[in-house]
């Protein structure tokens, strides 16, 4: 037949396999990212889209296989499946839609029972992909069925090459997908670049198909029935897949903890996986033919299965140490981000990929040793639907039970010993010799004992995650105090000796850390924590009703309880052992799980608030970084725009984000989310590297009010940050919408979306590069910041200096300001670092006759500028003036000296054409002046434009800023651009 001696179409159809592969696991990765809106975490949704997925390629492939004999040309058959499951890619996003909506706005609201939330949520997951996943999994048996019908002399190596190709071309669908689709057309661009590729391939085998004639010959039958070790072997094909999902599920969560829990790194995990299967087939291609005892062979490679998934059990501590290691050696650059991604795509690699060579090689084996046996091509099908059948038990098995039951550990024991029982069964019923089934058994029973007694998996570095870095204290103060291998995620609660402190993380993240004594320095997220409960508090005091997203350590919770007027407050925490973590932080969460005031729900925050329409005055959203899968979602336009409708008339989103490991562009676009579905914002710092978002769909946000401070329990807990008064918490205050929305509009970066994810696709990269935004550091600019405390009459409280330097930079000008302003009399205060110097430079007059000693003491002028006018009144300036301009003589050398007190006396008083005076009188001295003294008449020069409205002056100015501009320039030029642009610069 002409088709026989025309290898080429035969490879063409293996080839567009490949691209079968590719697509197929692009939708797979796709809907994972869709049914994170349903399902609420990432760890959910690709536990259901495997499920869902291998379930559908079972029953696809099951039906396939009752009917396959019947259908005259499988290939014109596979071309119009391709058709079909491009159809529904075409049209998914818009189903997705409006089933969504129809979902949470008229199926939820109403419903009290978790589980009947539950259900309906996983069965309307179910109804939007199962049918595309029926018809996934037809696929490969009908083009097996079309190529074994043509080329009949190599089943096998068919068979295998197919494996093959389709894995492969997986792979790279997995990579692509996530890696650079998404990121340039979003989740419905990249749902409709593989359906197009379904298109093409329907078109390409249907050409083939039609112009070759490559099936014309009749189909080839099998009496099943009559089949040798039909039945067992196709128990064998399930069991097998059972074990290698308990492997997949397990080790993707081993390897989170190793090399993070990112979109990205799941990726890199499920790829690895894939590879291995792909490997395999095509290891067996060139062999399987030329088996004489199949079935010994399969006995075999289940035997090394089950012993080499073992060794990763052996292997992890390791693994984690090697992290250690890769992530000393690399830098925070674009190059070490790439590198960083390629180790751990070999380390998952080096870990799934032994393993998962064997099962690659199980599948066709087995496939082949019933077509040979006489099942006919019917046998594919049987086989595909009996092994993906097995896999959606082992995800389920490993997800709901073993992990939560067992642990990561004894998991994926269970698994190894499921493939080495299979091991046994084959070698028996092979009529292998019985010595060596004997020593099968003895290997297997020392083995297992073995891997047992092994060390258990390293506490300390689940824990605290080699993807970041080494714990900073010795590993002798780090003590292991929990670990549950949750349904969504490990967590850890550990103390440390070093700080007397504890803290919780999930996947090897810390989510939050307390010093649990008093006489210890305070760690940045009590401040975050604290600030969560009582800032709001001290905005709406008025709050009856709350709802705080993400238990944490249950701190942020526990404070809002502190308020007598709250009456009634939600939990919602989609992991259960974060809560039981929570419980250990002692009096810091003691009131979450005693008040009959709080209601702890174990539930996704959409479905949750979709169920119970209830309206609360006050919704803290506290999740975890937004580089964590899954977590971006709740910093979406679409997020907002649904909690929105959860708060009462006067109610407030207050949003917890972080401001360390992340990036502008990534800050921008979860304003800008946020700005689209609420009328104002304020922004508060909670320490140096962790911002406060307090949003109002309508109206202003407001000040704080006093009423917090008369708390005596919130009192005690705002102490222990130094906010001892009402003007030490506005200290706080960063700034309204007003002022800071032109920051984050004119980055270029897209407001943050369910559909187009930009900051799940980039915030792993900023976390590696370990880049931040400062915008705390607004609160620390050398010159008044408009808007923000711009009379600089805040009266900081002195008693001790606090840990946020905006607050630490006040104390210490008031205390120097008074020392200067007071004559400089009397013993130096004391003060960190060289500001005594400072003090005592400003003390002295400086020769009339040394220029340079003048440019010395300018230079001190300007350090004491920085911390004194930003931070006090004209009033409170004045005597320091005063005092200054009595130090300075007449003579030409002074005039440095002369020319900075100008542009001081200018700025105290906020007179602002005055300001642009000196300012740029300053800036056109010759010579050049030091970097402290440009730096600091530039932002004077900034500020007196950005009073006056001059706009075109700013732009032009800002953009001759050499060097790596402070966040307050930043500003200045973002409200140029935005002014200008707008037509309304002079």
């Amino acid at each position: 037949m002409k088709t026989r001696s025309a290898p080429f179409w035969q490879y063409a159809l293996f080839a567009l396999f490949s691209l079968s592969g590719f697509s197929g696991l692009i939708y797979e990765s796709v809907w994972a990212n869709y049914l994170k809106f349903f399902l609420g975490h990432a760890a959910y949704a690709q536990t259901l889209v495997l499920a869902l997925f291998m379930g559908g390629m079972a029953g696809g492939s099951w039906l396939t296989s009752r009917y396959s004999a019947h259908i005259l040309n499988p290939l014109l058959g596979y071309a119009m499946v391709e058709l079909l499951i491009g159809v529904f890619g075409l049209f998914f996003h818009k189903i997705f839609l409006a089933t969504s909506g129809f979902l949470f706005d008229s199926v939820l609201p109403g419903l009290d029972s978790p589980l009947s939330i539950e259900l309906i949520r996983w069965g309307f997951a179910a109804m939007l992909i199962l049918p595309q996943t029926i018809l996934l999994g037809s696929t490969f048996p009908l083009i097996s069925a079309g190529i074994l019908r043509a080329f009949p002399d190599t089943p096998g190596s068919s068979i295998s090459l197919l494996y093959f190709t389709n894995s492969i071309g997986a792979v790279v669908g997995v990579l692509v997908s996530g890696f650079v689709l998404i990121g340039a057309v979003g989740l419905p661009g990249t749902i409709l670049s593989a359906a197009l590729m379904n298109f093409l391939l329907a078109l390409f085998v249907y050409l083939i198909a039609k112009k070759t004639g490559l099936n014309a010959d009749a189909p080839s039958s099998g009496a099943g029935a009559d089949v040798p070790y039909l039945r067992p072997l196709l128990v064998v094909a399930m069991v097998t897949g059972l074990s290698s999902f308990i492997y997949e599920i397990s080790w993707i969560r081993m390897l989170a903890m190793i090399i993070g829990s990112s979109t990205h790194a799941f990726e890199l995990m499920l790829s690895a996986f894939i590879l291995g299967l792909a490997l395999g087939g095509l290891y067996l291609r060139t062999r399987v033919d030329r088996y004489r005892a199949p079935l010994l062979a399969l006995g075999v490679i289940q035997f090394l299965m089950g012993l080499l998934a073992l060794f990763t059990v052996v292997a992890y501590n390791p693994s984690m140490e090697l992290m250690y290691g890769v992530f000393d050696a690399l830098q925070a650059n674009e190059v070490g981000y790439v590198l960083f991604n390629v180790s751990s795509h070999l380390l998952a690699i080096a870990l799934m990929l032994p393993v998962t060579f064997m099962a690659g090689m199980t599948l066709p084996l087995i496939t082949f040793i019933l077509f040979r046996s006489g099942a006919g091509e019917s046998a594919i099908g049987k086989v595909y639907a009996s092994n993906t059948a097995g896999a959606i038990i082992g995800v389920a098995l490993a997800a709901m039970v073993l992990l939560p039951q067992l642990g990561l550990k004894l998991a994926v024991m269970v698994g190894a010993s499921l493939d080495l029982a299979l091991a046994v069964y084959l070698l028996y019923i092979a009529r292998a010799r019985r010595g060596w089934q004997v020593t099968t058994a003895i290997v297997i029973l020392g083995g297992l004992i073995v891997v047992q007694l092994t060390p258990r998996f390293d506490p300390i570095s689940m824990a605290s995650g080699p993807f970041r870095m080494r714990p900073r204290s010795p590993r002798m103060l780090i003590h292991p105090l929990m670990h549950i291998d949750g349904k969504t995620a490990s967590v850890d609660v550990y103390s440390n000796s070093a700080n007397n402190s504890l803290t919780i993380s999930t996947n090897g993240k810390a989510d939050a850390s307390i010093v649990m004594a008093a006489s210890v320095p305070l760690l940045s997220d009590e401040s975050t924590m604290t600030m969560l409960g009582a800032l709001p508090l001290a905005l709406k005091p008025d709050t009856e009703t709350a709802a705080v997203i993400g238990m944490g350590a249950g701190m942020s919770a526990n404070v809002l309880l502190m308020s007598p007027r709250l009456k009634h407050l939600d939990i919602i925490e989609i992991e259960g052992a974060m809560v039981e973590g929570a419980r250990l932080f002692g009096p810091f969460s003691a009131g979450v799980f005693s008040d009959p005031r709080s209601h702890i729900h174990i539930d996704d925050a959409k479905s949750y608030f979709a169920a119970h329409q209830k309206r609360y005055d006050m919704i803290v959203s506290e999740p975890s970084d937004s580089w964590v899968s899954g977590v971006s979602n709740l910093f979406t336009d679409e997020f907002y725009q649904r909690i929105r409708h959860h708060l009462s008339k006067d109610g407030v989103l207050v949003q917890w984000l972080h401001t360390y490991e992340t990036s502008p562009a990534l800050v921008s676009s979860i304003f800008q989310a946020i700005g689209n579905n609420f009328e104002d914002y304020g922004v508060y710092a909670a320490n140096d590297s962790n911002i406060i978002i307090v949003a109002k769909a309508k109206g202003q946000v407001g000040a704080p009010g006093p009423a917090v401070l008369q708390n005596q329990k919130i009192a005690s807990l705002l102490e222990r940050i130094h906010v001892r008064s009402l003007d030490d918490l506005n200290k706080y205050y960063i700034g309204n919408r007003q002022l800071l929305e032109p920051l984050f509009v004119t980055t270029g970066a897209p407001i943050n979306s369910d559909f187009f994810p930009y900051v799940d696709q980039h915030a792993v990269k900023a976390r590696y590069l370990r880049t931040g935004v400062g915008l705390a550091s607004l609160q620390n600019s050398p010159v008044p910041m408009p808007g923000n405390n711009y009379d600089g009459a805040l009266n900081v409280s002195q008693t001790s200096l606090s840990e946020f330097r905006p607050h630490r930079n006040a104390q210490i000008g008031r205390v120097l300001g008074e020392y200067i302003g007071a004559g400089a009399h009397g013993q130096l205060p004391q003060l960190p670092g060289d500001w005594p110097g400072v003090a005592a430079a400003l003390k002295h007059k400086p020769d009339c006759t040394d220029p340079l000693a003048h440019e010395l003491w300018s230079e001190r002028l300007a350090s004491l500028a920085i911390v004194t006018i930003p931070n006090m009144s004209g009033a409170q300036v004045n005597p320091i003036l005063s005092f200054l301009r009595g130090q300075v003589c007449d003579a030409p050398p002074a005039q440095p000296s002369r020319e900075i007190l100008t542009l001081m006396s200018a700025l105290a008083a906020r007179d602002m054409p005055a300001t642009e005076r000196a300012a740029i009188t300053i800036l056109d001295s010759r010579p050049a002046r030091s970097r402290l003294i440009h730096d600091y008449a530039f932002d004077a020069l900034l500020l007196s434009y950005f009073q006056q409205g001059k706009w075109t002056q700013l732009r032009q100015v800002a953009s001759t800023f050499k060097g790596e501009p402070s966040m307050y320039v930043l500003l200045m030029m973002a409200h140029a651009r935005w002014h200008t642009q707008k037509g309304l610069g002079r």
